[in-house]
């Protein structure tokens, strides 16, 4: 048990499975146009958005249909932004393969497709984690009791860690500080 009124701190961990964060990619970026070419009115529309682990990295797939037909990657690392109140991806980049594959209709041409796409899906990408926060601050701020043992937690502070990639999902790491009064008899 902590000391009497002694800050408190504690590491805690919030799930967000690949699953989730595809849909929520794809609720946001479905069926969205993508201009790339005004002179000869070429558009692509996005059909289907997911996420997954790449090595400890996030790599999303774009579906698309139109004028450019196939899928396009972009991968980067995820990153905790404003005291771990949400998530984002500010490293992300094209696949390799994606501007290889897209420079084979036209040299260049993965530039300007890039350049439509990359400030929708970064946008898209910023997940905001703060209900998820405050639902735990929450759950853990107040009085807790365990057999003779009373626990009065308040937590004050919060303090991104880091964000974790795995095949299952990110997990996102926030240090909670605050205080904490234990009674109890031994």
């Amino acid at each position: 048990l902590p000391p009497e009124g002694k800050p408190y701190t504690l590491v805690a961990r919030i799930p967000l499975s690949y699953q989730q964060f595809s849909h929520q990619l794809h609720g946001k970026l479905f069926h969205q146009s993508i201009f790339l070419d005004s002179a000869a009115s070429e558009t692509a529309v996005i059909e289907r958005v997911s996420a997954a682990d790449a090595n400890g990295r996030v790599l999303v797939a774009i579906e698309m249909t139109g004028d450019l037909k196939g899928t396009v990657y972009y991968w980067g690392t995820p990153r905790l932004d404003d005291d771990g109140r949400s998530l984002s991806v500010p490293d992300l980049q094209m696949a390799q393969e994606s501007k290889a594959a897209i420079d084979s209709i036209r040299i260049g041409y993965w530039q300007l497709v890039d350049r439509e796409i990359i400030t929708k899906l970064r946008q898209a990408m910023v997940i905001d984690m703060s209900a998820q926060v405050d639902r735990l601050k929450q759950t853990i701020t107040g009085t807790h009791r365990s057999g003779g043992t009373t626990m009065d937690i308040l937590i004050t502070r919060q303090q991104p860690d880091h964000v974790r990639s795995t095949p299952q999902g990110l997990t996102v790491t926030i240090v909670l500080e605050g205080t904490a009064n234990a009674t109890g008899q031994i």
